[in-house]
């Protein structure tokens, strides 16, 4: 699985939005060359040009709105998820954290979460502790059989495999 950035999927869609490479940045508080660059590295994953550039600003191609749909809909999921956690884990929570969050939700161990991902055991530990910390509440019990996750963490994880399926289907789409 791909190890997304969801600060660029966030700003992409910024631009998206404003048509600007400099409103975006300053919307999303960041350099102007930051955005450029993010856009950069987008446009290598999507296979081509997302934005039209003209003095009159950017505007998206058919490559980009095939990924600003897909992309829109995966971040609702896990906007909507992580809200109700805790807000600031919109802002907080990487794109490996998540996977290593769903791997243990689904696997309900941490040491078969690691393998599934092909991250250390530790480093399992580590993205949950944060994610954790971030939500002031455990997200997983444990248990004699196992860990199991709460009913939010639970949701969580359901909305993280719906985003990756979303951005799974936008790879297709864009080949």
């Amino acid at each position: 699985m791909q190890n997304w950035n969801l600060r660029h999927f966030r700003v992409f869609l910024s631009v998206v939005e404003t048509g600007s490479l400099t409103q975006s940045a300053i919307q999303c508080n960041i350099s102007q060359p930051a955005v450029s660059q993010l856009i950069e590295k987008l446009e290598a994953f999507a296979g081509g040009a997302l934005f039209q550039r003209s003095p009159n600003g950017l505007f998206i191609t058919e490559k980009g709105e095939i990924l600003a749909f897909r992309v829109k809909r995966a971040l609702e999921r896990l906007n909507s998820a992580l809200t109700e956690i805790s807000p600031r884990l919109m802002v907080t929570a990487s794109w490996p954290q998540l996977r290593a969050l769903e791997a243990v939700a689904e696997t309900k161990n941490f040491t078969l979460a690691a393998r599934r991902i092909g991250l250390a055991q530790s480093t399992i530990h580590r993205s949950i502790t944060r994610i954790e910390a971030e939500a002031k509440e455990a997200l997983f019990q444990r248990t004699s059989t196992g860990i199991l996750a709460t009913k939010s963490c639970g949701r969580l994880a359901n909305a993280i495999r719906l985003a990756t399926a979303e951005i799974d289907q936008a790879i297709a789409d864009l080949a």
